[in-house]
């Protein structure tokens, strides 16, 4: 299954990217960009995008600092899938995306993605800000 991508949202720490690319994928060999940058500013940056695909990765090609990447948040909104509800009255104070439904939606994830489930992912399961994987 594929989803047609509309929008991207970044939440940077400290250690972001001044240059990255955000590649979408069918397959998750071949990839195509849909954003490209030479100019992150860190933060949070909200891109709009057009791309289809099954796996969307964030491809960092310069960082900020010494420290590699590192991403707080990492949203995707697409324009395929289940219809979107009605957006909450905080949410529509939002600045509208034509194109893109999910935009200022509160609904959970697993409403957003269709048949309910994200591939691969556990139930319950969240890592936990500031520690690394690994140590």
């Amino acid at each position: 299954m594929t989803a047609t991508v509309c929008q991207v949202t970044l939440s940077w720490e400290t250690a972001y990217a001044t240059a990255f690319q955000i590649q979408v994928s069918t397959d998750g060999t071949a990839w195509t960009s849909i954003y490209s940058t030479t100019t992150g500013t860190g933060g949070t940056q909200t891109l709009a995008v057009t791309g289809t695909g099954r796996y969307l990765r964030v491809y960092g090609t310069a960082r900020a600092t010494q420290y590699g990447y590192s991403l707080l948040e990492l949203a995707v909104q697409t324009t395929t899938g289940a219809t979107p509800p009605t957006p909450t009255a905080s949410a529509s104070s939002l600045p509208p995306t034509a194109g893109c439904p999910w935009v200022a939606s509160t609904a959970p994830i697993a409403t957003r993605v269709a048949g309910g489930t994200v591939p691969g992912h556990q139930r319950g399961h969240r890592r936990r800000p500031g520690r690394r994987r690994g140590t």
